[in-house]
């Protein structure tokens, strides 16, 4: 297993212990799990994998379970469904399919001659950053909303930057700079983050689109920015 994926299997646990779940038993407890299953997470026995699927949608269910851990789990889920740990897709598509029988238990079975089911709403808990990378796939015409986190929930990178662009009233561009000043972050800390594919198909799911520019920050089209899809679209048809 490589280094990366031990060390973010590693954060959890550390997550947990800075939690105050120091015993085995504590820790069992908090993530619903055996304690068999929970000591070889906490001792570093994993397979190649790392950890599965069905395991870290028990850890995730878990009514108890620390925000601070919460986070730790999504961010290595971020990085096994982006590829990070070189694992295949396979993972990927049980996640999902999890979200898709969400939907099939509403009025997706009820669907005209053209495929098209009856106008429901869809509230999804879990990953925001997966969703939005496979909603056009999954939902297809669907309108994605993002609820705020709860006060002292900690987001991840990706998912602060989402959060942020899932304000509608936010005009239609906005500089680096900014951004970063709203998450409390230089724009350094962030840029990393807009390079996975992920994120660039979560933005675009929301409306937005990274401009990368090279040089110090000035006027209209002089530093890195985002702007909305539908602006870019109206500008590419006026000029």
């Amino acid at each position: 297993m490589e280094p990366e994926h031990l060390g973010r299997i590693r954060s959890i646990c550390d997550a947990l212990v800075a939690a105050g779940f120091e015993t085995l038993d504590k820790q069992a407890d908090v993530l619903c799990l055996p304690r068999s299953t929970t000591w070889n997470i906490v001792r570093g026995n994993h397979k190649k994998s790392g950890l599965s699927a069905d395991l870290l949608g028990r850890m995730l269910k878990s009514p108890r379970l620390p925000a601070s851990v919460r986070s730790e789990i999504i961010e290595y889920i971020e990085a096994k469904v982006g590829g990070g740990f070189g694992v295949t897709t396979k993972f990927s598509g049980r996640l999902l399919r999890w979200s898709k029988q969400m939907c099939l238990r509403g009025r997706a079975r009820c669907f005209d001659e053209h495929g098209i089911c009856g106008k429901q709403t869809l509230v999804c808990t879990g990953d925001r950053q997966r969703l939005l990378t496979h909603v056009k796939t999954l939902y297809p015409g669907a309108k994605v909303m993002l609820a705020k986190a709860a006060n002292g929930c900690k987001l991840s990178r990706a998912e602060a930057l989402l959060s942020l662009f899932s304000n509608p009233d936010l005009p239609d561009e906005v500089s680096t700079n900014w951004v970063g000043e709203q998450l409390k972050r230089s724009w350094h800390e962030i840029a990393d983050v807009t390079r996975r594919p992920s994120t660039t198909a979560a933005l675009e799911a929301l409306g937005w689109h990274y401009i990368p520019q090279r040089g110090r920050r000035g006027g209209r089209g002089g530093g890195s920015r985002f702007e909305r899809i539908a602006s870019r679209m109206t500008t590419a048809q006026v000029s």
